[in-house]
């Protein structure tokens, strides 16, 4: 069981690989750092929908729990977000303060 899922690594590993190759020579608009962190944004993205659906079926003290884990995921997306602006060459990048001003 364990190679099945080293062998799925490795196929995502090299198509991340690839894809940062092909930015280079114009193919594919994402490089590898870009690609990361637009996948980690989505997948934390998903788990805190299921963390709001699994608090309100908690108990107070795993509420507690899965409420401080949320927010801890919701500061690394608010991290996240901001580095993907940066890579992708700070657009959008003015905070809501420069905005208003």
């Amino acid at each position: 069981m364990a190679n099945k899922s080293s062998g799925k690594r490795s196929s995502q590993s090299s198509a991340r690989s690839g894809a940062s190759s092909r930015s280079r020579g114009g193919e594919f608009p994402l490089d590898n750092n870009t690609y990361n962190v637009i996948t980690v944004i989505h997948e934390k993205s998903k788990g805190l929908e299921a963390f709001d659906q699994y608090i309100e079926d908690a108990d107070q003290e795993l509420r507690d729990i899965f409420e401080e884990i949320r927010e801890q995921d919701t500061r690394a997306i608010e991290q996240l977000q901001e580095h993907l602006r940066r890579l992708v060459g700070g657009e959008g990048a003015e905070s809501e303060d420069e905005e208003a001003a």
